[in-house]
Formats: C-alpha cells, sequence, structure tokens
C-alpha cells in the first residue's frame, strides 16, 4: 500500500521466541494472535507505520500510524496512536490517538521512528515532518516541515539527534538535532524511495523502485549504491548491527517477493535461497543480527532466523488476508508487532 500511496501521489511477523542460556541463545518461531486495534466508524485506520523503542525498560511507548479512510477508499487524514510499552507491551491495551491538527493530519502519516530516547520522527505526503517527545504519550506534535513537493515515505531515526526521511523521486533527508531542522541528502536517484533504516548514527540503507538499495556512511548527507541484484521495487530494510535485510515485491506470474540480506552493512546484497514468499512484502524488521520478519499482501508473515538465507511462513490467529504494511520489534523483549489494512494489529 505505501507503494500504491507513491504510485497515487506520483509515488516473519513472527515473533521470534527466545530460549536463552548462558552459552547461547536459540530463536524458534511462534504464532501471530490479532490484539487491541484502533477502530473508527468505518472500520478502522490503515497502518502504514509502527515503531517499537530500541531501549531496555522502561520501554516508554510504542507508537503506530496511518490514514483514515472514507467509504470511497480515499484518505480522510493522518493519525498516530500509542500504547505503553511497559504494561505488557505494544497492543495489549487500547491505542490512545494522539493530537494531531487539522493540517498535521491533512496529507497523512506514512512512516513513524521513536528510537526510544525521548524522540519520536513522523513523515507523511508534501514532505510533511512532525516532532514530539514520546514521554508525552505522543499527545505533543510539532511540524518541523510541510508543503514541499515531494512524498515522504519512509523514516528513521538511530538515536535522539540522527534522523533520516525518504520519499518520491530520490528525495533524502538527514537531521543532526533531533528533528527539527532538515537538509537535502545527495542520492543521485530520481527513483521513489520507499524505506529508510539507520542502525547506528552515521550508518544508513535505503531502498526503493526497480531494485534501487543505497547506502550512507555520513548519516544520510551522501549516498553510495549497492550492485543491483532486481528490477523488483525494494519496498522495506532493516538492519541490527553491519547485518542488513530487503523485502519487496513478488510478481503476477509467481516469482517469490524480493527477500535479500547482507552482512557488511549494505554494501553487498545476497538473495534468500529458501523463500516461501508468494506475496509483495510491505514491511521488516529485525529482533537481532540473525533473526527479522517480513509482512505484506493477503496477510502474508514470513522470518528468518539464520540471518537472511531462509525464510519461513508464519501463522496468524484468526487467519487474515488484510495487508500488513509494517512490522516493529522489540530488541530487550520476545515481541513484535504487524499492522495494516483495517487497523489490524497482530502480536507474537
Amino acid at each position: 500500500m505505501k507503494k500504491l500511496l507513491a504510485i497515487v501521489a506520483s509515488t516473519a511477523a513472527a515473533l521470534i521466541g527466545v530460549n536463552a542460556t548462558a552459552a547461547a541463545v536459540t530463536f524458534v518461531p511462534s504464532d501471530y494472535t490479532k490484539v487491541s486495534s484502533p477502530s473508527t466508524p468505518n472500520g478502522g485506520p490503515w497502518l502504514f507505520g509502527a515503531s517499537w523503542p530500541r531501549q531496555a525498560a522502561p520501554y516508554g511507548y510504542c507508537h503506530i500510524a496511518g490514514d483514515l479512510v472514507n467509504p470511497d477508499g480515499s484518505v480522510a487524514t493522518g493519525v498516530i496512536y500509542h500504547d505503553s510499552a511497559d504494561a505488557g507491551g505494544c497492543g495489549t491495551q487500547a491505542w490512545a490517538q494522539d493530537t494531531l491538527t487539522p493540517a498535521q493530519a491533512a496529507n497523512g502519516i506514512v512512516s513513524i521512528s521513536c528510537p526510544g530516547t525521548g524522540l519520536c520522527v513522523a513523515v507523511g505526503g508534501k514532505e510533511t515532518i512532525l516532532r514530539n517527545s514520546h514521554a508525552t504519550g505522543g499527545t505533543n506534535w510539532i511540524t518541523e516541515r510541510s508543503g514541499g513537493t515531494q512524498n515522504l515515505y519512509g523514516v528513521s531515526c538511530a538515536d535522539s539527534r540522527h534522523c533520516v526521511a525518504v520519499g518520491s523521486n530520490g528525495i533524502a533527508l538527514y537531521s543532526l538535532d533531533g528533528g527539527i531542522t532538515w537538509a537535502s541528502g545527495a542520492t543521485t536517484t530520481t527513483s521513489n524511495l520507499f524505506s529508510v533504516f539507520c542502525s547506528a548514527a552515521t550508518e544508513c540503507v535505503a531502498t526503493g523502485a526497480s531494485g534501487t538499495a543505497l547506502r550512507s556512511i555520513d548519516s544520510g548527507a551522501s549516498w553510495t549504491p549497492a550492485a543491483t541484484l532486481t528490477t523488483k521495487s525494494i519496498n522495506a530494510s532493516s538492519c541490527y548491527s553491519i547485518s542488513c535485510y530487503q523485502a519487496g515485491d513478488a510478481t503476477p506470474t509467481g516469482t517469490p517477493a524480493w527477500l535479500a540480506w547482507s552482512n557488511n552493512g549494505g554494501t553487498s546484497w545476497h538473495p534468500a535461497t529458501t523463500n516461501p514468499s508468494s506475496q509483495t512484502l510491505l514491511g521488516l524488521d529485525c529482533r537481532n543480527q540473525t533473526a527479522c520478519t517480513a509482512a505484506g499482501q493477503q496477510g502474508q508473515l514470513v522470518s528468518t532466523v539464520n540471518g537472511g538465507p531462509a525464510w519461513f511462513l508464519n501463522t496468524k490467529s484468526p487467519a487474515t488476508t488484510n495487508e500488513f504494511d509494517a512490522v516493529a520489534c522489540s530488541l530487550s523483549a520476545v515481541k513484535c508487532i504487524a499492522v495494516g489494512q483495517g487497523g489490524q494489529v497482530y502480536r507474537g
């Protein structure tokens, strides 16, 4: 749906179970179960973004974001919700809707990043960038940028100061002061960029249309293209340290969704060798260096626990064919959520 928005505008989740001993940690897949979801008169928002604080307890707040949809399918307004990550984890309580002004919500909300260090940044159409301190529960959003000519589809904050946002026609913006001011990064591409992930203050990867894959080692100021391994759109990316992952399109002819991995911070990539995903994948997040989950169309969830070569399908209860658009995993607790169409939130 994020790519669909890009076209219109111009445009596994597995909870990885953990069995820890002093000597080693072994990850095993588990099912996803539907939990508390936001509700609206038209059946719930379409959720495109999710963020789980990347810190030890106290975790603060989880956030999910997207658009309220009119009965005819058009976008009505952007929305953001929060839930405490400390009282049992994201989705175990009722999601509380954040307060946005009509102007802040007018261009939709497509992606959100809350690194867990007193900062949340959300982005949307017309270069909308909103910022707040998630310590307040996400109620005090400040508009830092809006009214531009491009649409933003992804944002990632590595810490309380370093953030990068990407979007249509190769736009990349970066901030070194916690999302207050933004400068343009040099991407040398005009392809739509659908996703960005920053694993450290200086280290980021971005992906997009026609197999575009970029890497920055200077906080988003400049970008270097990786070798093109696919012509499919790469809709999502995630990293843990130097281990990075991509997820993207399937094809109507039955070619599996794009899944790839890197063990050198996104400098070079390798396609997955065991890939059961028959649907286009739109969201991706990683629990550690070897355990990640991707989510996409027709309710599909797939995961890897061996660093990317092999992926497996995950189950859901109840079953759903609604699209998943984003995944967010906790690094310090054994939990993940997948969100998407109709406001659905599933948790492992």
